[in-house]
């Protein structure tokens, strides 16, 4: 690979990733309940905005950190997700 990771160091990135959003989720539902839904949602477009502008600069030899960087954006702007229902 061109960024010298491993396939199994970017699993294991992702899956600490995954298993850090579970806490991460409960604390911003209960951080949430006393504060304003909307600017948790205003979180979620930011965050994925931001994220598709990363994929759009994966090019080159820096393609790899654009998309690894976007996938991670998105990821963290997963755990905002739950806000939508209320």
């Amino acid at each position: 690979m061109k960024t010298g990771y491993s396939v199994l160091e970017v699993g294991a990135f992702f899956t600490a990733a995954n298993l850090l959003s579970v806490p991460l989720t409960y604390a911003l539902g209960r951080w949430f309940n006393r504060w304003d839904l909307k600017r948790g949602l205003v979180a979620v477009d930011l965050l994925d905005g931001t994220a598709y502008l990363s994929y759009g600069f994966a090019h080159g030899a820096l393609a790899p950190v654009w998309l690894f960087l976007g996938r991670t954006l998105e990821m963290l702007s997963s755990v905002f997700y739950p806000l939508y229902p209320a």
